[in-house]
């Protein structure tokens, strides 16, 4: 059986069009603060999103476009109004060594999309 061409161009450029990252299942905003142990863990996802792990509990930060403290550094610290290891809905900032971000959204995710991507960044 022929396939024609077009048929499999179509569908070859459709399958571009399927959002697969970071974004594909629904978070809930982050309406409150909550404190980090100093347990917590994180993984980057590129340079826009930085993803942490704390416990149970499962957020993805937001940028609002790149972070270079994200790509420059590997040792990051998350505080709000000073206050290390406190993750809010607004003030909350990332900083690297020589590095700044505001973290312009903070949303609870579910585990296996945390654990998705660190999965990836192992690789």
């Amino acid at each position: 059986m022929k396939v024609p061409l077009t048929l499999i161009a179509t569908l070859i450029l459709a399958g571009h069009l399927i959002p697969v990252d970071v974004e594909a299942k629904e978070a809930e905003p982050l309406t409150d603060c909550v404190s980090l142990s100093d347990a917590h863990q994180g993984t980057r996802f590129g340079s826009q999103y930085l993803l942490l792990k704390d416990g149970d509990a499962h957020y993805r930060l937001g940028f609002g476009g790149s972070c270079d403290a994200l790509v420059r550094s590997s040792i990051l610290q998350v505080a709000t109004g000073g206050e290390k290891n406190r993750l809010c809905a607004k003030g909350t900032s990332v900083t690297s060594r020589s590095n700044h971000c505001t973290v312009r959204s903070v949303e609870r995710i579910e585990a296996d999309v945390y654990d998705r991507v660190a999965r990836r960044n192992r690789r």
